[in-house]
């Protein structure tokens, strides 16, 4: 073996990674620089603007900035449209000065969110640890008790929290505090989660409370909760070699976390409680798989508008069969209304979003299913018998937004249904629950994106967000008059609009501007499609050049993968073009190193046909249909001489780490250099959901997914990046390569970043440098073994 790579072996033991180049010899990355996030937030102005209804009202709040980076809080009429200051900036600042004691400018409040109280009169802020509520018109503020790991009841009476494993109600005026469980224990807890949600051991080391898994009733005088047990599933274990406090012995973490084919995953049963009388009545029904996304924070469970009846979601462990139910919130008796069966899994949510069954104030409902072949929405009676289908054709329903029962009208987005257009645009519509007289509300050529991207991507780095906490898509208004709409492509900057339920404009809210990310004559993002392997599915990417980009020159190319199959790399947003927080997708600024950086979906990920997601099915082993990447490239290239398929590089992140080694190893002749970051690489010790709902029952099919089985093909560069703390995709699946690697005699880099979790980020510090330092390492890799433009010979 060649003595760099022992040396590079024993440095990664040591959490201190190695690679051909030290920092100083690190070449010119000062070009990227501009398109990290938090260069570009700045830039690209009101681009993500998340906007927040207020209850009971059609008036809502955002935040913007202006040219100069201050920001303003804007307060929106929706019937009138006018626009205004959602508060007095100046006179709030001065409250916050005299309590916090530091200085706090008006244009530059130290928040981004706030709550507006009942009656509107004062504000709900969290500032540096502390919550506060300030006046409104005396602008004075005062401190709140900590709501961390809380959960308020809708009329504001009461409060659940969770104590040594049980829950317990205070009365939010002070009273006493009660238990209404007291046999729960470790590991078969009451209001908790399982250990195999993506971030069990993050947030212990975050020191941050979780919110208790329970879900009110409509008028605060019940609650319902998980009890979640898992005491047979299998243990993980994670060494902090750094304790954030300090101590000098490296720290042991354990959790929770169930392999494929293992017999046990949690299960939860469901308990309801009448506050008024503590009286617990458990739901009589088979326990509810909770293993990854548990069933509350899932939203499988919802109340009925008058509480006296809870539905409730279940499957089987291999997502094939998918039913729904409802409890009496008095006896807990239970029935089914109706359920469906498959050959592979069903969908009844798109991954790590909510459910998308609805049901009415009749019982009868409406319910989400791909049986056609596309993803469309059927009108069932309250017995379970099928009235008709609401949606239809070869398109697909996206996401359920309202449903207008007065109308008798659900509004939607979907994709495809202009085939002129590209596929992955989500537009918003209406139909009637009969089918009929279906409209398009939002006309612009363009994605109109229900939930801001930076959301998802950026939201609560140290600890994993839970999707529950994630601003609703459902951006209408409590009285479903009026919604508001972000719109864009690549080569399009945001439009921020508000609407009226039947697509009329009320006013355009935002412009976002982009120039300033672009110098002069810089070219924006170009949206492609090839052909599949097979000759006849369209496939669509975006590609990326340097600002200074020549066609006299050839260029060495990049992509930036991940293979789903829950979901796409393509974002067709705007503001996807440029790095999020933990600078895992930073195409633009990867290009202006001189590369030609593309993302684009092979066969197998969602929003299509169901054909098209089945071809990931049992067959993760492809990557994302890796041979899809590799043809074209080569289309792509044969108009475009500037392309260089001699030097390709790849790199991802999770499953995109596992991509871009599938990749190097698959087709080592045409992938040169991969960078992975915390790569899933031997799914046989991922967690069993991942299994489970993507492969089935029949395990052979993970075989092809051992990437440590194609060591020997290694023949370019390959850098290895895994954080020490990641309780998502566990180190060892990094491990395991190297050790096949280095059993090999290949030569490649390895760097295991101490105390970060999957997302590279130490929830004990969660500042920028790790996120710079991986970054920075990552170009230079790229730029040191693929090399700069070259003259056209």
């Amino acid at each position: 073996m060649d003595r760099s790579v022992a040396r590079c072996a024993l440095a990664m033991i040591a959490a201190l990674g190695c690679s051909p180049a030290t920092a100083q010899e690190r070449p010119d990355l000062a070009p990227a620089e501009r398109f990290t996030f938090d260069r570009i937030t700045g830039t690209v102005a009101n681009a993500d603007i998340v906007t927040h209804w207020i209850a009971g009202k059609d008036s809502l709040w955002y935040k913007r900035t202006d040219a100069n980076g201050d920001k303003a809080f804007v307060l929106v009429d929706a019937a009138s449209g006018r626009a205004k200051p959602a508060f007095d900036h100046a006179l709030l600042a001065r409250g916050l000065s005299a309590t916090l004691q530091r200085p706090v400018a008006a244009n530059a409040l130290p928040f981004d969110d706030f709550r507006y109280s009942a009656d509107g009169k004062s504000l709900a802020i969290d500032v540096g640890g502390k919550r506060l509520r300030c006046a409104i018109v005396k602008g004075t503020c005062d401190t709140l008790p900590s709501a961390a790991g809380e959960s308020v009841s809708p009329d504001g009476r009461w409060i659940a929290f969770v104590r040594d494993h049980n829950l317990w109600v205070r009365p939010a005026d002070g009273g006493e505090a009660f238990a209404l469980t007291t046999d729960g224990i470790r590991d078969h807890a009451y209001a908790g989660t399982s250990g195999d949600t993506m971030s069990a051991v993050t947030q212990q080391r975050s020191g941050v409370p979780g919110m208790p898994a329970v879900l009110w009733s409509p008028d605060s005088s019940k609650l319902a909760t998980q009890w979640i047990d898992e005491r047979e599933v299998g243990e993980y274990h994670l060494v902090e070699s750094i304790p954030a406090d300090g101590s000098l012995r490296p720290r042991l973490y354990s959790y929770r976390y169930p392999l494929p084919g293992d017999k046990a995953v949690a299960t939860a049963r469901i308990v309801m409680f009448d506050l008024a009388t503590r009286k617990r009545t458990d739901v009589a029904a088979e326990p509810l798989i909770a293993a990854y996304w548990n069933p509350i924070q899932g939203g499988q469970l919802w109340w009925s508008k008058d509480g006296q009846q809870l539905y409730f979601l279940n499957r089987d462990r291999f997502y094939r069969e998918v039913g729904l139910n409802v409890a009496d919130s008095g006896t807990g008796e239970s029935r089914r209304i109706l359920s469906e069966k498959g050959d592979t899994n069903l969908t009844i949510n798109w991954f790590r979003e909510k459910p998308l069954a609805r049901t009415l104030a009749n019982g009868d409902v409406i319910w989400f299913s791909e049986r056609s072949g596309w993803a469309h929405l059927y009108y069932y009676r309250k017995d379970g018998t099928l009235r008709n289908p609401i949606t239809s054709g070869a398109w697909l329903v996206r996401n359920v937004l309202a449903v207008d029962e007065a109308a008798q009208r659900v509004f939607f987005s979907g994709l495809a249904r202009d085939p002129a257009r590209q596929p992955y645009d989500q537009y918003v519509y209406s139909v009637k629950f009969d089918g009929s007289d279906l409209r398009l509300l939002t006309p612009e050529d363009a994605d109109h994106v229900q939930m801001e991207p930076s959301v998802s991507v950026g939201a609560n780095r140290a600890v994993s967000a839970d999707p529950a906490e994630l601003p609703a898509r459902a951006t209408f208004s409590a009285s479903g008059r009026y919604f508001v709409d972000s719109f864009s492509r690549p080569d399009l900057a945001p439009r921020l609009v508000l609407r009226r339920a039947d697509g009329t404009l009320v006013r355009m809210l935002e412009t976002a501007d982009g120039g300033k990310a672009f110098r002069t004559g810089a070219p924006l993002p170009e949206p492609f499609s090839t052909l599949a392997a097979d000759g006849r599915t369209r496939l669509y990417g975006t590609m990326f050049k340097p600002s200074d980009f020549d066609p006299a020159k050839r260029y060495a190319v990049v992509e930036l993968n991940y293979p789903g199959p829950q979901s796409v790399i393509n974002s067709r947003y705007f503001t996807s073009a440029f790095s999020n927080r933990i600078g895992t997708q930073d195409r633009q600024a990867l290009a202006e190193l001189g590369f030609i950086v593309i993302t684009m979906d092979g066969r197998g990920g969602p929003f299509r046909s169901k054909a098209f997601w089945n071809e990931s099915y049992g067959r993760m082993g492809t990557a994302g249909t890796l041979e899809d990447h590799v043809v074209s490239l080569k289309q792509l290239a044969g108009s475009r001489p500037w392309m260089d398929l001699d030097r390709v590089g790849i790199f991802g992140h999770s499953g995109g780490g596992y991509a871009s080694v599938q990749a190097i190893l698959t087709y080592p002749d045409v992938y040169k250099v991969a960078v992975a970051g915390a790569g899933d690489h031997d799914q046989r010790i991922y967690q069993a959901m991942w299994s489970d709902l993507y492969n089935g029952p029949d395990l052979k099919g993970l075989d092809a997914t051992v990437t440590p089985d194609l060591a020997a093909r290694l023949k370019g560069k390959l850098l290895l990046v895994h954080g020490e703390m990641d309780d998502n995709v566990h180190p060892a699946s990094t491990m395991r390569l190297a050790d096949a690697l280095m059993k090999a005699d290949k030569d490649f880099d390895m760097l295991i970043v101490p105390g970060t979790n999957h997302l590279l980020v130490d929830p004990g510090n969660p500042s920028d440098t790790v996120t710079r330092y991986l970054q920075h390492k990552r170009w230079a890799y790229f730029v040191e073994h693929l090399g700069g433009p070259k003259t056209s010979e």
